[in-house]
């Protein structure tokens, strides 16, 4: 994703883990996030650094079928993975 939620050309991938500036994604734009056939780019959301969705934006998606995890959860297992990777052979 692209900083101030500027979207084009969106891939299609299994997730995405993305840091924006907060609520970037909100219910005027969070549609750019589905193709065409209205499916979504994304079958799961990682929210990092900043909550960048609006609390409208994650409903809309979740009828959507995308499972969004939110940043208090995230950055801990994000942390936790950091000092596996690093710690490992």
């Amino acid at each position: 994703m692209v900083a101030g939620a500027v979207f084009t050309s969106l891939p299609t991938l299994d997730a995405d883990e993305t840091c924006v500036r907060p609520e970037a994604v909100n219910i005027s734009n969070v549609s750019n996030l589905v193709d065409a056939e209205s499916k979504p780019h994304f079958k799961y959301v990682i929210e990092g650094a900043n909550l960048f969705f609006t609390q409208q934006a994650r409903f809309w998606l979740e009828k959507k079928g995308v499972v969004l995890f939110k940043d208090s959860s995230t950055n801990k297992v994000g942390g936790a993975l950091l000092i596996l990777h690093l710690t490992s052979d």
